[in-house]
């Protein structure tokens, strides 16, 4: 693998900007060549830097540190004969300024959240003991408050009380706890006014180190590979030019990020805080493992079994699919048969959308776009691509089988209705049961989202929230066929009477259930941030969606002509306003700049995908004009399947806007250079220490 190609699939995707331009810097090196080769020098002429004046002799002697900023001063320790040569060099010197000065700022950042961890243990092993009485009574510590103060947020605390993480005598903190023990005890008794944001500290502290740690693993990565990255371009820069940079080289080492080793101080400080503090194992080894990433490439094997699986039960659902298919091709139509269709059609759409999720992720991996980030996944236990299509190919094999008993053959003779009921409380169970097995992190994860979205307006909402919701959304055909479900349930004694979908007013209901969710999210959203734009302006194209689903609903009651018009207006009016928000809002496209006229100014997938998506987009949100006139179109006449056919458009619409709705968002986390969760730390304090008393450098 080539370097610059090793630096793209390595690097942190958030920070990739200020990563060394290899690739420039190799073309900078081509120009080099070419121009040697074109103009030899000629003999007796002056080097080109002795324009600049003759530094060689103050050079040898002066071994101080050169900054950065003064960059020029690396170029007088080389005898360039080529304007080439001297772009080449003061290119390199602009990346390295870049890379460096990211790197300080990130290290300090470090130097700070070390200091807020630091002291947060010290207050969790404080507390216990001091909180034990009012514990007893209360069962909890001693007042909990619902603010959130951020990961990052600024410390104020006696310089006394922080450790230096970067003392020589890596043992203070444990002789400080043998020679005075009136430390502990002081910290004990401050912990009384120390106001706890959560009732279960422990649990929250053990996160914040873990995302730290993560932090600092991915601060190290970014010195490795720009130092490597350093060397590799001199090297080849040397075999292109035949020019020595041993001197330039030894130079380069002064530079902060190539010679600082405080991330290294700084991880070894944390995996001795972790297994003191939080583990209180002291084993150092066992807190290494707890807080450390494994290696992707460790579960390719496990990548490659999942992928056959995935196969094996996509194959072995067909048949049952097939003969589905074939059966309703030659059975007459009837309300019982209609109703099965409706459900079994409802069931498959979100296992089809789970196919083209997995998809989704495994385009994003291929363009190194974090969405374990976005989604606040713990980046040590979550379900790869490989596994949410294992996921999907279970899911419809254990459908094509519960479909092909109800809709063909009745093997166990019992009533046909019962066998969606009887699948969807299968996975219903698996979904929450309370065993470590099947990815059960993953499953809490997504059982938390989905009741935080049931319950919208209630919580803070996060990115997952409305993601989730809008993938809801284009799915209210499968809440009709859930409807259905219950509905039969209810009434076993005549389901075709009481459920049909004509007559059901619960079907509206469920119709509208996702669009609910997603205008109270933005009232929560509007309630929380107090800025109009976008909250509410987002707010109305539910509130329209909303009056599409009533009109709708009216529409079919009284089957009055002005009802009819005034919802074909009020879906073109939703039409309009979804597209334009889509595209404005949540693609942000159509932005003026010099990069990538009509796109944005930083994007990640070839142009091409977002001018295409941007018209399937178009037309797939037109699908509502076939219900209309179904028999004008003389494609299908039969509604049933013109209305699933229109549901199967969503759920592709859905698809591509899912595709570049997270490149958005990622864009985002670029623009901020955020590469790591910035949780809430569990106790309310204040710490002020000095960048002195902690540096590392």
């Amino acid at each position: 693998m080539k370097f610059a190609l090793y630096i793209t699939e390595n690097s942190v995707p958030e920070w990739r900007t200020r990563y060394i331009n290899y690739r420039k810097l190799k073309k900078l090196i081509k120009k080099c060549r070419v121009a040697r080769e074109r103009t030899p020098p000629v003999d007796g002429a002056q080097p080109l830097r002795s324009r600049a004046g003759s530094a060689n002799s103050a050079q040898h002697s002066d071994d101080s540190h050169v900054d950065m900023d003064e960059g020029d001063e690396y170029l007088k320790l080389l005898d360039l004969d080529y304007e080439n040569d001297e772009s080449f060099f003061n290119e390199l010197v602009r990346q390295i300024r870049k890379a460096d000065r990211f790197y300080r700022e990130r290290e300090t950042e470090a130097n700070y959240k070390f200091a807020s961890i630091k002291q947060q243990c010290e207050i969790l092993a404080a507390v216990p003991s001091s909180a034990s009485a009012s514990s007893s009574a209360a069962g909890r510590l001693p007042h909990i408050f619902t603010t959130r103060p951020h990961f990052g947020s600024t410390l104020e605390v006696p310089v006394s009380t922080v450790t230096n993480p970067d003392s020589s005598d890596q043992s203070h903190t444990e002789d400080s706890d043998d020679d005075n023990p009136a430390d502990g005890r002081q910290s004990a008794a401050g912990a009384e006014h120390i106001l706890a944001t959560t009732s279960n500290p422990r649990a929250r502290l053990i996160k914040a180190t873990m995302e730290y740690y993560r932090f600092l693993e991915l601060l190290k990565n970014f010195r490795v590979l720009n130092e490597i990255a350093v060397q590799k371009i001199l090297k080849k820069f040397t075999k292109s030019t035949g020019i020595s940079t041993e001197r330039f080289h030894a130079r380069l080492k002064q530079i902060h990020f190539m010679c600082s080793d405080s991330v290294e101080r700084l991880i070894s400080h944390t995996e001795t805080l972790y297994a003191d503090y939080i583990d209180q194992a002291n084993d150092k080894r066992a807190a290494k493992k707890a807080l450390r990433v494994p290696d992707s490439a460790a579960s390719s094997k496990k990548r490659m079994v999942s992928a056959w699986l995935t196969g094996l039960m996509t194959g072995l659902a067909l048949p049952p699919i097939v003969l589905v298919i074939r059966h309703i091709a030659i059975t007459p139509a009837s309300p019982e048969f209609d109703l099965l269709l409706q459900i079994y059609c409802g069931i498959s759409v979100p296992i089809l959308f789970l196919y083209l999720f997995a998809l989704c992720l495994h385009i994003w991996d291929h363009f190194h776009i974090n969405w374990v980030l976005i989604f606040e996944l713990d980046a040590r236990d979550y379900m790869s691509p490989q596994a949410f299509f294992e996921l999907a190919a279970a899911m419809l094999l254990l459908f094509a089988y519960t479909m092909y008993l109800a809709v063909v053959d009745n093997f166990f003779g019992i009533n046909r209705f019962l066998y969606a009921p009887i699948f969807l409380g299968v996975l219903l169970g698996m979904l929450v049961l309370p065993v470590p097995i099947m990815q059960q992190q993953s499953r809490s994860w997504f059982w938390r989202s989905f009741m935080r979205i049931v319950f919208s307006g209630w919580f803070e909402v996060q990115f997952r929230d409305f993601f989730l919701c809008d993938l809801m959304l284009s799915m209210t055909y499968s809440f009709v066929a859930f409807q259905n479900v219950f509905c039969i349930v209810s009434h076993l004694s005549d389901p075709v009477g009481s459920c049909s979908v004509n007559t059901s007013l619960g079907a509206s209901i469920a119709t509208a259930l996702p669009a609910t969710w997603r205008l109270l999210q933005c009232l929560r959203r509007f309630y929380d941030h107090r800025t109009p734009h976008p909250h509410l302006s987002n707010a109305v194209k539910y509130v329209v969606s909303l009056t599409v689903i009533v009109l709708s609903t009216v529409s079919r009651y009284t089957s009055t002509k002005g009802v009819y018009n005034a919802w074909i207006a009020a879906s073109a009016a939703a039409t309009i306003y979804s597209y334009s928000w889509d595209v404005l809002y949540d693609w942000g496209l159509l932005v003026r700049n010099k990069n990538n006229p009509m796109l944005r100014s930083f994007v990640i997938y070839p142009k091409w995908v977002y001018f295409s998506a941007m018209g399937a987009n178009a037309v797939l949100r037109l699908g509502w004009v076939f219900l209309l006139a179904p028999s004008y179109w003389s494609i299908v006449t039969d509604y049933r399947f013109i209305v699933y056919g229109v549901a199967l458009l969503e759920v592709f619409r859905r698809f591509f806007w899912a595709i570049i709705r997270m490149e958005n968002e990622h864009s985002n986390n670029v623009g901020r250079f955020r590469a790591v969760k910035e949780l809430p730390l569990p106790f309310r304090i204040n710490i002020q220490v000095p960048l002195t008393s902690i540096s590392t450098s």
